[in-house]
């Protein structure tokens, strides 16, 4: 019998490194990238993390004009997040 609480897809976001723009719900979105083999970078009062060479993944949710892009990033919105998780990507 298949355990409905295993998670299956545990590695979905393994080699990942994701941004949190201050503008996004951080507390959840590390909540579900951790549990899925992500990593979590934010600005904090000590340390700005936005230059970070790992980052892979900047999520956001501001107008693509504001934001000074970096070609070696995907930029994603929150609710891919979970989309992903929700679709098994």
């Amino acid at each position: 019998m298949k355990d409905k609480f295993v998670n299956e897809k545990g590695d979905l976001f393994e080699g990942m490194v994701f941004y949190c723009s201050r503008e996004v719900p951080r507390y959840s979105l590390e909540f579900v990238i951790l549990a899925f083999g992500g990593q979590v970078l934010w600005d904090s009062n000590e340390k700005s993390n936005h230059d970070n060479e790992s980052i892979t993944h900047v999520i956001t949710d501001r107008d693509p004009k504001f934001i000074k892009m970096q070609k070696n990033r995907e930029y994603i919105q929150p609710q891919w997040i979970y989309d992903c998780i929700n679709n098994k990507v």
